[in-house]
């Protein structure tokens, strides 16, 4: 993955969960996949035994912190983050799903040898290697696209100014024993992880109960706020839609390439006497040689297909809906605001009731008096509360704008990158 700056602190980070591995347990016979994270970073927090370096020197590939966790130990940060940061806006996991691999005993790593000899930049063979595919064989795209979402994830939570140096998540960064420790002292039980939503959660589920109200007055901030967001989302999903039609496209045209490949060039020999100086063995040459084209060809566009498929648009449908959670604490807001106004009609109420008994009826006075102190009180909560909520907003969407800008710039950085070497070992095939 490509670096990534904190406009906040300016600190860069780069991290790579790769190198999916099945283990199998000593005590049991449950198997589950472990993942290699590796972290470089300039962030003073993350090397506790490397503070007196500087900081370029930390950022230094010598300087990778590399960790290995399972999909569980990720349910256990999340857990944490959300009960920690009830209000912030913590990226999705990916879910749990199954998923079906098989070990590749032969070699450490896969690749797809092009049959037509392209040359890399330094003179040798090129060879399509899967980026995140080393002791492992998908066998479906379920992991892959693990692969990418859990890395994703990881990125929004680092470059994040309110969660980059929280101690939990730089002990899940930077130490296995630690976080092993850690984990097990804290009762976490699979119902907890199953469920890991946090109370908070619940509470935004029983607000959009009152989606359809709207408070009667909307801070200014706030609006504008949405109003980008929406514009932002739909362009989104746009390029999404036409991102997924062109994947499509691309999966029939490598299905051409494998009916093509299968064609075989035969004449009759009464055609051959018919041609005059028909050179049957140079022909021969030149179809074997258009097949090996045919080949290599399959191979480039199979590989920018799988990037494609796997990375550009799973980062980008993970990427919206980021950006969507955003619109639940804005509604979380409104109803805060609507209880608000709630309250401060009850209390208008008592204000005129209180009044009303004043001379007539002392004990009524003073219930309503004691009522209006307990109304009061709850007010000022509520009114606390929207403000809390109202700033963290703020701070949210300057976090997702600085993500969004990340994240987007890069992933459309890398397709732009990975086009260009897919038109370039097109130029070098067909060239010639």
């Amino acid at each position: 993955m490509s670096e990534s700056n904190n406009t906040n602190t300016h600190y860069k980070y780069n991290i790579i969960v790769s190198d999916p591995q099945k283990i199998k347990k000593d005590d049991a016979n449950d198997t589950f996949i472990s993942y290699s994270i590796s972290t470089r970073t300039d962030n003073p927090n993350y090397h506790k035994d490397l503070k007196h370096i500087n900081n370029d020197d930390l950022f230094s590939i010598d300087n990778t912190i590399v960790t290995r966790k399972r999909y569980s130990d990720f349910l256990i940060l999340n857990q944490f983050l959300k009960i920690d940061f009830p209000l912030i806006n913590i990226p999705k996991l990916p879910p749990k799903n199954n998923y079906s691999i098989k070990k590749i005993y032969n070699s450490k790593t896969t690749s797809n040898t092009n049959y037509n000899g392209i040359e890399n930049e330094t003179g040798g063979k090129e060879q399509i290697v899967s980026k995140k595919n080393s002791n492992i064989e998908l066998d479906d795209d379920f992991l892959l696209k693990r692969l990418y979402s859990l890395e994703l994830y990881l990125n929004i939570l680092v470059t994040h100014s309110s969660l980059q140096d929280y101690s939990l998540l730089i002990t899940f960064m930077t130490n296995d024993d630690e976080w092993n420790v850690l984990k097990n002292t804290i009762q976490f039980t699979k119902e907890n992880i199953h469920n890991s939503s946090s109370n908070t959660e619940d509470e935004i589920s029983d607000y959009l109960m009152n989606v359809f109200k709207k408070p009667s007055k909307e801070f200014k901030e706030i609006k504008e706020i949405k109003l980008k967001l929406e514009k932002l989302v739909y362009n989104l999903n746009k390029i999404l839609k036409d991102s997924m039609k062109l994947n499509k496209i691309q999966e029939l045209i490598i299905k051409d390439f494998d009916n093509l490949q299968k064609f075989k060039y035969n004449i009759i020999s009464q055609d051959k006497q018919s041609i005059n100086n028909f050179d049957s063995n140079n022909t021969e040459k030149e179809f074997v040689e258009f097949q090996n084209n045919i080949k290599s060809t399959k191979i480039l566009l199979s590989n920018f297909h799988k990037f494609d498929k796997y990375e550009n648009l799973n980062n980008l449908h993970n990427m919206i809906n980021y950006l969507k959670q955003l619109f639940d604490l804005i509604k979380l807001l409104d109803y805060k605001q609507l209880d608000l106004e709630s309250l401060q009609d009850i209390i208008n109420k008592l204000q005129v009731d209180k009044k009303k008994y004043e001379n007539s009826n002392i004990e009524k006075f003073k219930k309503t008096e004691i009522k209006l102190q307990k109304m009061e009180t709850e007010l000022q909560d509520c009114n606390e509360q929207v403000v809390t909520i109202f700033q963290i907003i703020l701070k949210e969407s300057e976090n997702i704008e600085m993500i969004k800008d990340l994240q987007l710039k890069k992933l459309f950085k890398e397709l732009a990158i990975k086009k260009v070497e897919f038109y370039s070992g097109m130029s070098k095939v067909w060239g010639s």
